[in-house]
């Protein structure tokens, strides 16, 4: 339970440090080919060290572009 405890708060640490900071090419790169693979929000999430709903508001944004660029 101890090392459950330490790893969630790694991770919360590492999250917290990509609060309000832009995504780059390459993680919008690796977030797409996550997803097409059919990998949950939740695991991303954790590759990317971003928050579960950062990962999803990200996807929503770059599929309503790439829809409106395909118009």
């Amino acid at each position: 339970m101890r090392d459950y405890l330490n790893g969630r708060r790694m991770a919360e640490a590492a999250m917290s440090r990509n609060k309000n900071t832009r995504w780059t090419e390459d993680q919008e790169t690796l977030l797409l080919e996550l997803n097409a693979a059919g990998e949950s929000p939740r695991l991303i999430a954790a590759k990317l060290e971003r928050t579960e709903r950062s990962v999803v508001m990200r996807l929503a944004q770059l599929k309503k572009t790439a829809s409106s660029k395909a118009r």
